[in-house]
């Protein structure tokens, strides 16, 4: 089964920062989607990364990932950065470990259920 990965939003996607300016989300999905490439094929998963869209106004707009794909899809939130304790739990050692090892945990159980499924 492919996994394909999008942290979504190009660098100068406007409003993607905290209001300090101590956060881009562009960098930190980016280096959070890198992570879990990296513990995914670690463990034998076949991972497709698709960074072309970032920043393309018509691609992210409307829940387009969501909405064109024929397969599962999922998008995560991970908390809000104009939120002074979200934000200081996604910079920390503990929250991006928290938020890494759920994303993971949630792509692995739900591959298991697809694989599971289609031997029903």
């Amino acid at each position: 089964m492919l996994i394909l990965l999008d942290p979504a939003h190009g660098h100068n996607t406007p409003g993607k920062r905290s209001p300090d300016g101590t956060l881009l989300e562009y960098a930190y999905t980016r280096d959070l989607a890198n992570q879990i490439l990296a513990t995914l094929q670690s463990k034998g998963k076949t991972i497709r990364t698709d960074y072309a869209r970032d920043g393309d106004p018509d691609g992210e707009e409307n829940f387009y990932i969501l909405r064109h794909t024929h397969c599962p899809a999922v998008l995560i939130e991970n908390f809000f950065m104009d939120n002074k304790k979200d934000l200081a739990y996604l910079l920390s050692q503990e929250g991006r470990r928290d938020i890494l090892e759920t994303i993971i945990d949630g792509i692995e159980m739900c591959v298991l259920t697809l694989v599971y499924l289609s031997f029903k």
